[in-house]
């Protein structure tokens, strides 16, 4: 149905612009290839588009089920450092 929309739209185009008979049939048929192809070049490129975003998913679930599934990082116990005696007297009378 669209592409008989087309033909009759390609079809008046092509009277408005002077063809007629076989002239007029070659410039229908011209545009509806290009428009074929345009279309089909849309489809590819979706597809194209769909391949990628499934591939980025797949990235994704695959890093988010690595970091789930991986040891936890051993946690490393950072000492207080040691004051000058003076500061030790003076943080312990202080409560610390």
């Amino acid at each position: 149905m669209a592409e008989y929309q087309l033909l009759k739209e390609y079809a008046e185009l092509g009277q408005t612009l002077g063809y007629s008979g076989e002239g007029l049939q070659k410039f229908v048929s011209e545009l509806l290839q290009q428009e074929r192809q345009r279309r089909t070049e849309e489809r590819n490129e979706e597809k194209e588009n769909l391949q990628l975003q499934l591939e980025i998913e797949k990235t994704i679930l695959a890093a988010t089920q690595a970091a789930s599934t991986a040891p936890p990082s051993p946690q490393v116990a950072v000492p207080k450092p040691k004051l000058p005696g003076w500061k030790r007297r003076i943080d312990s009378l202080l409560g610390g």
